[in-house]
């Protein structure tokens, strides 16, 4: 189920990355792609934390 989710997320990603570069200067869609992972990689942390915290309870 984990990698069903990781591709569909990848599939999602990829698309939106090349319908944005399609329309705005790569460099803008890199630069939007960073400022988006960053709190995409904190949510992730904390959920993981809180179904460690659920699971071990």
């Amino acid at each position: 189920m984990q990698q069903t989710g990781y591709a569909l997320a990848f599939s999602v990603g990829s698309l939106l990355f090349g319908l944005l570069a399609d329309g705005l200067p790569i460099d803008s869609v890199y630069l939007l792609g960073a400022f988006l992972t960053l709190p995409l990689i904190w949510i992730g942390r904390l959920t993981e934390q809180s179904i460690l915290t659920a699971s071990s309870v």
